[in-house]
């Protein structure tokens, strides 16, 4: 599923006839979003400081403690976290893990096997360390034969059509589609990619990075509005739902 991409850009100046952006001075450096068919959403400066002051541990603090007040019923299924041994777990991966994915499973502990708490738009649950590399490890078995050379792009955030080493899951649909943080070289070192199953493949990037991602989530559950395509409403037994506008 295809919304938007985040990153930071320079405002350009104002093309002859057009007023302010309303945002920010033309020449600064704010975080945009880009979105299909409605181009950049530049944040409001008021925005962009609450991000930059918060780290993944107090977003996913914020994150909980809102769902423990509004969504009790995913809040619940949240399980604490048991962070790992960093160092076999890159042993294994074969990769140097980000400092904010390290902070996320220090975090976050998941949820108990086949249950779905669907925190991170549009249907995805969070996993564990232990979660994540055991799907990694599926991956890793039902791509062996392109697992030394798959087919995809070598820098981050590139397209490709088989399933890359070097995308970590983060969270799953309790199907087969998953986010993964894709941790090829290059700029977007770090960003968010989402992994479809069926037509075995990814696009461009959902978010920059994990704090971005988190960022997004807690601000439209904190505001009650969208993300990209997904909306958050909380069902009749304490769910949250995203429904896909």
């Amino acid at each position: 599923m295809h919304r938007s991409t985040e990153q930071f850009v320079t405002i350009p100046p104002p093309a002859r006839g057009d007023g302010a952006n309303g945002f920010a001075p033309f020449g600064a450096v704010v975080l945009g979003t880009w979105r299909w068919g409605h181009g950049w959403r530049y944040r409001s400066a008021r925005f962009l400081t609450t991000m930059i002051g918060m780290d993944v541990t107090e977003l996913w603090t914020k994150i909980v403690l809102w769902l423990t007040a509004h969504a009790p019923v995913t809040a619940s299924a949240l399980r604490p976290p048991v962070p790992p041994d960093f160092a076999e777990l890159e042993a294994e991966l074969a990769v140097e893990l980000p400092g904010e994915l390290r902070e996320l499973w220090t975090c976050c502990g998941g949820t108990d096997a086949d249950v779905l708490a669907d925190v991170l738009p549009p249907f995805y649950t969070p996993y564990s360390a232990a979660e994540a590399l055991r799907s990694w490890r599926d991956h890793r078995k039902r791509w062996t034969m392109q697992w030394d050379r798959p087919a995809c792009d070598y820098y981050a955030g590139s397209p490709g059509s088989s399933f890359h080493p070097a995308w970590i899951p983060i969270a799953g649909d309790g199907f087969a589609d998953e986010l993964v943080v894709d941790l090829r070289p290059g700029p977007l070192n770090g960003c968010v990619l989402e992994w479809e199953q069926e037509s075995a493949q990814v696009f461009r990037p959902e978010w920059r990075c994990v704090t971005s991602m988190l960022v997004e989530v807690h601000r439209s559950l904190a505001e009650g509005v969208p993300t990209g395509h997904s909306f958050p409403t909380i069902t009749e037994d304490g769910r949250l739902d995203w429904q896909i506008r």
